[in-house]
């Protein structure tokens, strides 16, 4: 059934009109949960295929283009998104595609139905948002710029002090309270900057990695300690697994693999990481990580209170479940439609249209298929999925050429 899904859905995206393929021709596939930090809201949802907003007890679609002067050009990389109390707000990560052609970040204050530019990002690409736990304190990394800081929720932001001459900032990630961490490189090295004070000032300390690194970037921090953080390093084909302690003078390397460490996040029991789309590496002593066969595969991964959030890889698509020692689906294709705004806004403009000519469309063939899935995981490991070939059972099924020539020219040019 699966197969035939996803024949059905290269044929239908062909079919629609061309400026509809800059992210509706992909195969819906859930990216990662988004949460507002300390709130118990219900998270919203990133997928490949669009944006998903709760509206009372089923979820809305909200289409990436409706960020884009012009709906079929998407750039080369997936938007991602950040909440905090009043707000979403989404970096593009790359100029000239959005409204706005010299601002890549921008801001929803209703739900998503309309957007508009922040301010004080002019001409800065930004690779990472962050919100720190006050909720209203929003960090960015720009790759065209240093690292920047909002205190508005993201309305407005300014650029903070302590980034190393020529250095670009890569990630930034929120730490408990109003501590943080990044990333930067330049031509002469790399560097992890630490801040105490919400990100206002950055003290900046050399990569505790012995090697030539190519990338580095934060993964997660520890909630409970912030002077520890997890980083992702490449260097010589593989992706190194760090854990630095002592506010980055010290590091061990976990673990070292050639897919790409996606995610990770730390909860009351240990450190959980995502290395390609796999099932979850989680480690109770934070440093020996164990592949958990049980769960299901993975792109993302996020704590609510005291459960586990899995955005999973295969199964119907764009799924979440919740993991508390219980797996349980906690939301599925089932709850999902196009989201209600106001006749005038920029998501009736843009998405209503693509909800009618594809989405329901695309969404209604993958429900179809939902009981022929292998997300909920067993102990067999042939479901992994690296680099974007998934390999399970169900995956594994010969594709559509259509869907080949559909997908291909996108995903081997966008990056998570």
């Amino acid at each position: 059934m699966r197969a035939q899904a996803v024949s059905a859905l290269a044929s239908l995206a062909l079919l629609a009109p061309s400026t509809a393929l800059a992210h509706i021709g992909l195969e819906p596939q859930s990216i990662d949960a988004v949460l507002v930090p300390g709130d118990d809201s219900p998270p919203h949802l990133e997928t490949s295929f669009s944006y998903f907003v709760p509206q009372g007890g089923t979820y809305g679609f909200s289409c990436h283009e409706a960020l884009l002067a012009d709906a079929g050009n998407a750039g080369n990389q997936l938007p991602r998104y950040v909440r905090t109390s009043d707000a979403v707000l989404v970096t593009l990560r790359s100029l000239g595609l959005g409204q706005d052609p010299n601002v890549d970040v921008y801001r929803s204050t209703d739900g998503t139905c309309n957007w508009s530019a922040v301010s004080g990002l002019d001409g800065v690409t930004v690779s990472q948002l962050a919100v720190l736990d006050d909720g209203s304190t929003v960090l960015a990394a720009g790759t065209t710029g240093g690292l920047y800081r909002s205190t508005d929720g993201g309305a407005t932001f300014v650029a903070a002090p302590g980034m190393p001459a020529g250095h670009l900032a890569l990630s930034v990630v929120a730490g408990p309270g109003s501590n943080a961490w990044a990333s930067s490189l330049s031509a002469s090295g790399s560097a992890i900057l630490t801040s105490a004070d919400g990100g206002a000032s950055w003290t900046s300390a050399a990569v505790p990695f012995e090697g030539d690194i190519d990338d580095v970037r934060i993964l997660m921090t520890d909630p409970d300690n912030a002077a520890n953080a997890w980083i992702s390093v490449s260097s010589d084909n593989l992706n190194h697994l760090v854990a630095v302690s002592d506010g980055a003078n010290h590091g061990d390397v976990l673990l070292s693999d050639g897919r790409d460490l996606k995610d990770g996040v730390v909860d009351a029991s240990g450190a959980w990481v995502i290395l390609g789309a796999s099932r979850p590496y989680f480690a109770d002593d934070g440093a020996t990580f164990i592949q958990q066969t049980d769960l299901p595969l993975s792109e993302g991964v996020a704590v609510r209170g005291d459960a586990l959030l899995l955005a999973a890889v295969v199964s119907s698509g764009a799924d979440l479940w919740t993991w508390d020692g219980e797996l349980t689906q906690s939301l599925s294709m089932q709850d999902f439609g196009n989201l209600s705004c106001p006749a005038d806004s920029r998501h009736e403009e843009v998405c209503t249209p693509l909800w009618d000519e594809q989405a329901e469309g695309i969404l209604g063939l993958l429900r179809s298929s939902g009981d022929d899935d292998d997300s909920a995981g067993d102990d067999d490991d042939s479901g992994e999925c690296d680099e974007g070939c998934c390999c399970s059972s169900v995956a594994a099924s010969s594709p559509s050429p259509l869907l080949v020539l559909l997908l291909v020219p996108l995903l081997v040019r966008r990056r998570r």
